[in-house]
């Protein structure tokens, strides 16, 4: 039996001295996986007419996920912010392109990460894009998210695999225990 261990993510500060350090163009790949959940193939082919647009503003991200799924995510306040300067309504194409003008592949954003991880000083072993979409399900956690919206946001097939966020923020545990002492 393969033993699960648990998930690495950043913590706000660290991701934070990220954004802080990376050039725009990585910041902007950062923030997808970290504020929108996306998986690191998701942002790398992501594309300028996946954007929806309301108002004259970046809303709505469409995505097709694993196992070839549609989703219609909402895009966080930092990223309706941070969009514009790098697509508008009318333009198509990929928002990151690659080698010979296909998309960026997952590889290439690894190694944007570990070079910018390393400049901010966050652990090696924090320095992989997972660990970016990991940040995000932490994050929401720890701000107050029901696991339910959690596992739709993070486009989970079971709640099984949601889970496991629940074991990085021993914190929410901390009133249980102390109730052992009468605090």
């Amino acid at each position: 039996m393969k033993k699960s261990r648990l998930p690495d993510y950043l913590e706000p500060d660290e991701l934070d001295a990220l954004l802080a350090i990376a050039p725009p163009r990585h910041r902007l790949y950062f923030l997808l996986c970290a504020r929108a959940g996306l998986r690191a193939s998701e942002a790398a082919a992501l594309r300028d007419e996946d954007i929806i647009w309301r108002d004259g503003e970046p809303a709505i991200l469409h995505v097709i996920g694993k196992g070839n799924k549609e989703a219609l995510l909402p895009l966080a306040l930092s990223l309706r912010r941070y969009l514009p300067a790098f697509t508008q309504p009318a333009r198509r194409g990929w928002l990151f392109v690659g080698y010979k003008g296909g998309h960026m592949t997952r590889g290439a954003a690894s190694v944007w990460l570990m070079a910018d991880a390393a400049k901010a000083g966050i652990p090696r072993c924090k320095a992989h894009i997972h660990a970016l979409r990991h940040s995000f399900a932490t994050h929401l956690l720890r701000a107050g998210v029901d696991l339910v919206t959690i596992k739709e946001l993070m486009r989970h097939a079971s709640l099984v695999s949601t889970q496991i966020y629940l074991h990085v923020n021993p914190e929410r545990l901390q009133g249980a225990v102390d109730m052992l002492d009468g605090a």
